[in-house]
């Protein structure tokens, strides 16, 4: 059966274009833990005070995601777990101040610059398409991109979870970018650190994956194509090596 050429590129942002400290489960926790009980996260609140101490069950009620994946924001989660009087007000500086924490300890991938830049010279239309940790805006996500010129100017089309209303692996979240494409679904490719929400995700909405798999340690499908540095999809491209 003749496949389709691939015509555009879809990259997760966290950990794929730009590394947080939030890989992991552990990592998301602690960062969450340290942001909610340091006090200088609460200074001029009206309607919440500093926590003295957190819950281990608070913090993972916080982190947890809807099963149907559709996305839940933060001031939601904060009134619902910790906080249930916190105004509007207070809410959005809370969440600004997270995102600035969050953003401060970002680091932009060594070859992202690189990468994306190639895709588009090779014809690729590019695009992000990435979820964002607690249900925090997406229009301080879609800032903190633009804030990396050389990335923003190389995609048509960059898309966090809150633009949509669904989480990756939702297929809503896909076939909201690839209602921007106008194309078929096997002729984008997405690239991406999250197995589950990337690799399945995609290949749920119809796209084809490549898997960024920086931990060797992992096991590995055969039926995916990994790469474990960013610059390699490049060459994959190149040789026309994903499914």
């Amino acid at each position: 059966m003749k496949t389709s050429t691939p015509i555009a590129i879809i990259f997760d942002w966290g950990n794929t274009l730009c590394d947080y400290p939030l890989r992991t489960e552990a990592e998301q926790i602690e960062f969450l833990h340290d942001f909610l009980t340091d006090p200088s996260s609460f200074i001029d609140l009206a309607t919440v005070s500093a926590p003295r101490s957190i819950a281990s069950a608070t913090l993972q009620a916080l982190n947890r995601e809807r099963e149907d994946c559709r996305v839940v924001s933060f001031a939601d989660r904060f009134r619902c777990v910790l906080a249930p009087d916190i105004d509007d007000a207070d809410a959005r500086l809370l969440e600004l101040r997270l995102c600035k924490r969050i953003f401060a300890n970002g680091q932009l991938m060594p070859q992202a610059e690189k990468v994306i830049a190639t895709v588009r010279r090779m014809g690729y239309r590019t695009a992000i398409l990435s979820n964002t940790p607690w249900g925090t805006s997406h229009r301080l996500w879609r800032a903190e991109v633009a804030r990396h010129t050389n990335i923003s100017r190389n995609c048509d089309l960059v898309m966090f979870c809150g633009d949509c209303g669904y989480r990756k692996p939702s297929q809503a979240a896909f076939e909201a970018c690839l209602k921007f494409f106008r194309e078929a679904p096997d002729r984008v490719i997405m690239v991406g650190d999250s197995f589950r929400s990337d690799v399945l995700g995609a290949r749920g909405a119809g796209c084809r994956a490549v898997w960024f798999c920086r931990d060797a340690s992992l096991p590995k499908d055969e039926s995916v194509t990994v790469m474990t540095t960013l610059d390699e999809i490049i060459s994959l491209l190149c040789k026309g090596a994903y499914r």
